[in-house]
């Protein structure tokens, strides 16, 4: 599930890198080891094993674009939607509700990602977007991610260099993992994650003090933080 968003403020130039970072991942994907290990096996690419779902939000999107840069890479692309606002709960809400379909396999096994560094060049510190989001691409669609050796992992990611954090609780930094559906339909629904995390920041026993981010809007599930 790719989530794809297009500053509506931005010219042309910074709306063609975010293509360029599109492809960029398209070609990850398409070489990474768990699609090369499905065509080893006679699926083929474009199979409907694999279904790169994705919305669209802010800036009209290309959708001609983006289905022959799939094509290009032998990829089956499915647009699910266009919202002229929003943030990654969207897309994040797409894949919990499609592994919380009755026809889903809880052993089937999702991927979220979305283009990092199409809106900032770096993460404010001094890191290169471009070689944290590559790495975080090919961790998620990597083998040990997609078939895990030992078949216990129920959720996957880059480990270090701003991947696996557990400083705040578990998750990874950079926002790009896999996981197992019967894991993603136990979790609370993106849209009403935050709501969740005010309550139990409300109800907590009164000697007890929440350790919070930096960001407010990251320690409590707001928005794109979901």
């Amino acid at each position: 599930f790719y989530n794809i968003y297009l500053d509506k403020e931005e010219g042309t130039q910074k709306t063609e890198k975010a293509y360029e970072i599109i492809e960029e991942q398209l070609v990850q994907l398409a070489e990474s080891s768990s699609l090369l290990d499905l065509r080893s096996r006679g699926y083929g690419y474009g199979s409907n094993d694999v279904i790169l779902n994705y919305n669209s939000i802010g800036k009209p999107f290309n959708t001609t674009r983006m289905q022959a840069m799939c094509a290009r890479h032998e990829i089956t692309c499915q647009h699910l939607r266009h919202y002229p606002k929003g943030d990654e709960a969207l897309t994040q809400q797409s894949l919990w509700d499609y592994c919380r379909r009755e026809e889903t396999s809880p052993s089937r096994v999702v991927v979220y990602l979305h283009p990092k560094g199409s809106f900032h060049a770096d993460d404010g510190h001094g890191a290169s977007q471009h070689e944290w989001r590559q790495r975080h691409t090919t961790a998620v669609f990597s083998r040990d991610c997609i078939r895990p050796p030992d078949g216990r992992c129920n959720a996957c990611g880059l480990m270090g260099y701003h991947g696996f954090q557990a400083t705040w609780g578990p998750l990874y930094l950079g926002n790009m993992w896999s996981a197992k559906c019967g894991y993603v339909k136990k979790l609370v629904s993106p849209q009403e994650l935050a709501t969740v995390y005010k309550e139990a920041d409300r109800t907590k026993p009164a000697n007890m003090t929440a350790q919070l981010y930096r960001f407010g809007r990251f320690s409590n599930a707001q928005e794109r933080f979901a």
